[in-house]
């Protein structure tokens, strides 16, 4: 009845924090997963996301750097339609593997209503009940608090969007600080709205050159997965 926990992404939080600390052997906890719910997305971000070839989806996301550290967040990101998570709506939920030889990988199935979490919570009852011996257990090592990554120098594209007074002089600035973007459209969009799709660099980095531009107010900033 309460949607909390969906839209402001700490039941993904969850799920992300068991599936690292299962794929990586340490305990990540969920206050250490940077969260981002969708209550800041609207039909205005959708219309741009189309007009990039995308969908805007809600995502858990972890891997680890090469310096051991894992990268794990929850946010809402444009998914381009040809990956096989912009597919997934509705009811269902979805977890995509990446493997070297593999490629991605998607497990695909219903995560909400009756029957599904149902089914579920009776299977681990039965897993329960059943010899041990016969059960997989899944088990990982305890976390110092130090395996989390700062989110800021992971390397992404930003959407943005926002209002100047002066769109065109806006728009130069933001051509010259990030050097170079891809510009959107939708229809019926207000003459002082501009959006934007940035190349690619470290989170903070392109945050800071944000922050330095001027006449222009960001309404909304969404990652590029």
């Amino acid at each position: 009845k309460d949607p909390t926990d969906d839209i402001e992404g700490y039941d993904a939080g969850r799920k992300t924090s068991i599936l690292a600390s299962i794929a990586f052997g340490r305990h990540i906890r969920p206050e250490e997963i940077h969260t981002e719910g969708i209550t800041g997305v609207t039909v205005e971000d959708a219309a741009y996301a189309s007009d990039f070839d995308c969908e805007i989806k809600l995502l858990g996301r972890a891997e680890r750097n090469a310096d051991g550290k894992i990268n794990a967040m929850v946010s809402p990101v444009f998914v381009k339609r040809d990956r096989l998570i912009a597919g997934v709506n509705g009811v269902f939920n979805a977890l995509c593997v990446t493997g070297e030889k593999t490629g991605e990988i998607m497990l695909y199935g219903q995560g909400a209503g009756k029957n599904a979490p149902a089914a579920a919570v009776m299977n681990d009852v039965l897993d329960c009940a059943r010899d041990k011996a016969f059960t997989p257990v899944y088990s990982w090592e305890r976390g110092d608090g130090d395996e989390i990554a700062d989110y800021t120098e992971n390397e992404t594209r930003l959407y943005i969007r926002g209002y100047s007074k002066n769109k065109e002089a806006s728009l130069t600035e933001i051509r010259e600080g990030f050097g170079g973007v891809r510009v959107l459209s939708r229809e019926n969009a207000p003459e002082n709205e501009t959006a934007f799709v940035t190349g690619a660099d470290k989170e903070g980095t392109l945050r800071e050159i944000l922050a330095g531009i001027r006449d222009f107010v960001p309404a909304s900033v969404i990652r590029i997965y």
